[in-house]
């Protein structure tokens, strides 16, 4: 990880879940896998995102944002992704 990176911080989307859904695009932090194995997305690459909505992560035990990657259709959790820019 390099010392630029900023990753989802669960702490301040608590403190202001309103920012988290003006973000537009995203890295993906982690490489993320298909069902079938199948590497879709790698990690550190860029991608446009669309705010869908806010939902219990059950893994972390915490709601979090979801958003879409645009062009994929795709849904992530907010902890999956880094880098937000407005």
């Amino acid at each position: 990880m390099d010392k630029y990176d900023s990753k989802y911080d669960a702490a301040d989307f608590s403190q202001n879940p309103k920012k988290y859904e003006l973000f537009q695009t995203a890295q993906i932090a982690a490489n993320v896998f298909s069902h079938d194995g199948e590497q879709d997305l790698p990690e550190g690459k860029h991608v446009a995102i669309q705010y869908r909505c806010t939902a219990f992560n059950r893994l972390y035990r915490r709601n979090e944002p979801v958003y879409t990657i645009v062009g994929t259709g795709r849904d992530l959790y907010a902890n999956t992704l880094k880098n937000f820019v407005l």
